[in-house]
């Protein structure tokens, strides 16, 4: 879960602050020192954080990503066909609030998660229990979270971060049939968080 330190109300989502990186670090050893900020342009142009899902079931996927964030605050949201309300959205977030964003999705560890090592769990526990869940929902998610680097409390100097682009398959789902793999729980809430800014009471119609 989110945890409750530094919370910030934006709208509908409840952030905190927390997350930690040695320098130079890989990304799995990045929880040992809390950043104190997350660097990256404040431009209109820089696409912080993308989200987007992809249905199998249906016949054609509209590629624009349902939530785009990008560095100088605003949020775009696209509410396809298939979804109550569809349209394109829009709100602003203050610098405080996308820090506060960045900052509880790295918590979250969506710097340290690999699709590589959850399948190798995954794996794991299918032998370990003998059996293998059968899982209807065919939904793909796509996040990109682009941020350039983080500093740590306490250090002068900027430690810099990749981009990261995650594709999972069914991560609801599987956070519920594997509640003991962290890393899927982690990404499931973060799916969950992410959505609920769709739906967020501040959106405005683009004109």
């Amino acid at each position: 879960m989110f945890k409750n330190n530094y919370i910030v109300n934006i709208g509908i989502l409840m952030l905190c602050a927390f997350f930690g990186l040695c320098h130079q670090a890989p990304a799995q050893q990045m929880s040992a020192q809390k950043v104190q900020k997350v660097i990256f342009p404040k431009s209109p142009d820089h696409l912080l954080i993308s989200y987007a899902i992809h249905h199998e079931m249906l016949a054609t996927n509209d590629p624009i990503p349902l939530l785009q964030i990008f560095g100088d605050g605003r949020v775009l949201v696209h509410r396809p066909d298939h979804l109550k309300q569809a349209g394109d959205y829009e709100m602003f977030f203050s610098q405080k609030e996308l820090q506060d964003l960045a900052l509880a999705l790295i918590e979250q560890q969506i710097m340290s998660f690999t699709e590589e090592s959850v399948q190798q769990q995954i794996e794991q526990a299918d032998l370990d229990s003998g059996s293998r869940p059968q899982v209807s929902d065919n939904s793909r998610i796509s996040l990109v979270f682009n941020v350039h680097g983080v500093k740590i409390r306490g250090q002068k100097r900027i430690h810099p971060v990749g981009k990261r682009l995650h594709r999972l398959d069914k991560i609801g789902p599987m956070a519920r049939f594997y509640p003991t793999i962290k890393s899927v729980g982690d990404m499931a809430e973060i799916e969950k968080a992410l959505y609920s800014l769709v739906y967020s009471s501040r959106l405005t119609p683009v004109p």
